[in-house]
């Protein structure tokens, strides 16, 4: 009978969120065989096509037509569906809550690279991308994107132009609008100045924050982003004990570094993986391959957070731990160190993948793109990852506002169990 429910939720979902459908099947992973999933589509088809015969059997015949339409795309949803974990219970509990609260439109966002020479501008709510000098460009299907559904926006070529309407319906929408240099590394980031009704309030519980609530946080997500490196290591064959240990050690505000030196043995750790020709791998924003792939995911987890971080009424500026008068972000980096955990798994599987590609090309980039979308265990539940960083940035006001202590951080598990 669950499992039953639960997979009539999915029909629903799909039927009142269908643009959503391509992102849910991205958010959980697959447990059940084709050909179970294939009995219990024929069988939801039988039965549904028999109480349409029997409620419509006086009814014109167009009814009776239409419903039997959607009883056979009911069918196929059954198919596409193993792309689904109908198993993980949490999992369609949390999406059902935002389904009801109407919160999935807002929470499951695209990230859209544009790479080629294009010309951006808007048109009815829709972001339009046109080939420069090409009549008719600009009413061809798939060239248009919701600006609802956009989260991050990454202009990635020296061609590309876009209208001011752009930068202005970017920011509205609250979408994270990055650009990169000739390099194709991101060097600005454009954030909505105004995205909460009670901003004013929320910037002023953060810059009230005391010190010890500060080191409390810090602690929290220092022992968190230990726990996160301890169990990438575990995944690929290194001893994580001292990690572990770490990580239970860890004090309020870190006053022992433990932060600096579990990342000096991490990184001295994954050396056979990342460099297997030399004697050490050195994590360096300006070093060789792979830190050029790790940079570009960092980027992305980072402007996935500052728009949280935004979203939520807060100032990314104002950090609980990094302090740096040149830096915009300095909550963002803070907050996102949990999180660079996965930015680091989807790398380092993308180095055994394509151990020869040591460039960022289309194929890298669209792997990299996906992180947003990642699969993630937060608050004992499974979901995106930007809507867990949603949960993240949401716990961080309530302990701002002194309604809670804990910050809400995600666990790196095994998600095919």
């Amino acid at each position: 009978m669950l499992k039953l429910l639960r997979e009539l939720f999915l029909f629903l979902a799909i039927c009142f969120h269908p643009d959503k459908s391509g992102v849910l099947l991205n958010t959980v992973n697959t447990k059940l065989r084709l050909k179970v999933l294939l009995v219990l589509g024929f069988e939801r088809f039988v039965a549904t096509k028999k109480i349409v015969q029997k409620v419509f059997t006086k009814a014109p015949s167009g009814a009776f037509f239409v419903f039997t339409f959607y009883t056979i795309v009911s069918f196929i949803i059954s198919i596409i569906s193993i792309h689904y974990e109908l198993t993980n219970f949490n999992y369609w509990h949390s999406l059902c809550k935002l389904l009801l609260t109407n919160q999935l439109h807002t929470m499951i966002k695209r990230t859209i690279y544009v790479g080629n020479p294009l010309h951006l501008k808007v048109n009815n709510e829709q972001l339009v991308l046109n080939v420069p000098h090409a009549q008719g460009m600009d009413r061809l299907v798939g060239n248009t994107v919701p600006l609802e559904d956009i989260g991050i926006l990454i202009l990635d070529h020296n061609q590309v132009t876009i209208t001011q309407a752009v930068l202005q319906k970017t920011a509205e929408y609250n979408i994270a609008f990055i650009v990169c240099n000739e390099s194709h590394h991101p060097v600005s980031m454009l954030l909505h100045l105004d995205t909460n009704t009670l901003q004013t309030e929320r910037f002023k519980h953060q810059i009230e924050a005391s010190v010890p609530l500060k080191k409390q946080l810090w602690q929290q997500t220092v022992k968190t982003k230990i726990r996160n490196q301890a169990y990438i290591l575990s995944k690929y064959g290194f001893d994580n004990a001292s990690m572990l240990q770490w990580a239970n050690d860890v004090n309020s505000g870190d006053t022992m570094n433990l932060e600096g030196r579990a990342a000096a043995f991490y990184w001295k750790s994954l050396s056979p993986l990342l460099a297997p020709n030399q004697s050490i791998f050195i994590r360096d924003r300006n070093g060789d391959y792979p830190n050029n792939l790790l940079n570009y995911a960092y980027t992305i987890i980072r402007a996935t957070v500052a728009r949280a971080l935004v979203a939520s009424g807060l100032l990314p500026t104002l950090g609980i731990h990094h302090k740096n008068k040149y830096n915009a972000y300095c909550l963002a980096d803070d907050i996102m160190e949990p999180y660079r955990a996965f930015a680091d798994d989807l790398v380092f599987d993308l180095v055994i993948k394509y151990p020869n590609e040591t460039v960022l090309n289309k194929e890298v980039k669209t792997k990299i793109l996906s992180l947003p979308a990642k699969e993630i265990f937060i608050d004992k539940q499974r979901s995106p990852l930007m809507v867990g960083l949603q949960k993240t940035t949401s716990s961080l006001v309530k302990c701002f506002m002194g309604d809670s202590k804990r910050i809400l951080y995600p666990e790196l598990i095994d998600t095919n169990k």
